[in-house]
C-alpha cells in the first residue's frame, strides 16, 4: 500500500534508511553519514557483482567496470 502512494513510498524509504543510518551509528559511534554511504554502497556492490555473477558471461558487465563507479572510502 505504501509503495502505490508515491510520496508515502518515499518517506517511507527515507524512514527505513535513516534507522539503518542509526543502526550502524551504534557500532560506529565516531562514524559520519559519508562513511555510512561509502559502506553501504560497497556493501551493495558486493550483493550486485554475486548476482550478476550468474549472467552468461556473454552479457555480465565487467567486474571492474562496476566498481570503478564506486566512491573511495576513507576511514
Amino acid at each position: 500500500m505504501i509503495v502505490a502512494v508515491p510520496v508515502a513510498g518515499l518517506a517511507a524509504a527515507a524512514a527505513f534508511e535513516e534507522q539503518d543510518y542509526r543502526e550502524w551509528l551504534e557500532s560506529h559511534p565516531d562514524g559520519t553519514r559519508a562513511q555510512y554511504g561509502c559502506e553501504t554502497a560497497h556493501l551493495t556492490a558486493e550483493v550486485i557483482a554475486d548476482e550478476l555473477a550468474v549472467l552468461p558471461e556473454a552479457v555480465r558487465p565487467d567486474p571492474a567496470s562496476l566498481k570503478s563507479g564506486l566512491p573511495v572510502c576513507t576511514h
